[in-house]
């Protein structure tokens, strides 16, 4: 009875450590987002990684591999997943994917604009023969390139 809306809680499990100052963000940009961030082994994650009390409570995952074996039983609360990676074959065989309602989104197309930057600029560094440049300019000469 009363208390206000349910708070939704937003797991965050890493194979590196998330700063304290992003998590705090989050908390301060969405205060109805319970925030939690764990650094799991990358190379071979496993629910022993995340407490059994927080995957019971977490309605947000984002990860790239890290899932509830059983997500009925060991995270009731889920809604949606958000994948690190940009695509979502490495979970297919999972009952997550398989046999849930689960929202599951994806990182695709995130890099999308410093993937073209990257493209223009590698582009004319060539054209404008930067490199040839770059050492003449470091030798304090004055030169043609070729």
């Amino acid at each position: 009875m009363g208390g206000g809306p349910a708070k939704e809680h937003l797991l965050i499990a890493a194979p590196q450590a998330i700063p304290e100052a992003i998590v705090a963000r989050l908390q301060k940009k969405f205060p109805d987002i319970d925030v939690t961030s764990i650094q799991v082994n990358s190379t071979s994650p496993k629910l022993v990684d995340v407490p059994a009390s927080t995957f019971a409570k977490v309605t947000i995952l984002v990860t790239f591999n890290v899932l509830p074996p059983d997500p009925q039983r060991d995270a009731p609360n889920l809604d949606w997943l958000h994948l690190f990676s940009a695509g979502s074959n490495h979970i297919q065989h999972h009952p997550l994917y398989t046999s849930s309602d689960v929202t599951i989104t994806t990182s695709s197309g995130i890099h999308g604009p410093q993937i073209a930057e990257w493209a223009v600029m590698t582009a004319l560094v060539q054209s404008h023969k930067y490199k040839q440049l770059y050492e003449l300019q470091k030798e304090h000469r004055w030169g043609k390139t070729g």
